[in-house]
């Protein structure tokens, strides 16, 4: 099945994925070197949870 977002939506997954991204990133960068990643981490978390609430919400719950 094929579900197409709105462009709205579409923006939103974008943001989330972007944001994901670059706190990845950033994680990298301070594991190099040797400092605490531990804030990023817990934004890295955050930022999952909302992109699963919003792939739930999106592509799991349609129609429900």
């Amino acid at each position: 099945m094929k579900i197409k977002l709105s462009a709205q939506k579409k923006i939103e997954y974008d943001q989330l994925c972007n944001a994901i991204s670059e706190l990845s990133q950033e994680i990298d960068c301070l594991m190099k070197e040797n400092k605490d990643t531990s804030e990023i981490y817990e934004q890295l978390e955050i930022t999952l949870k909302k992109c699963v609430k919003f792939i739930k919400k999106e592509f799991y719950n349609r129609g429900s």
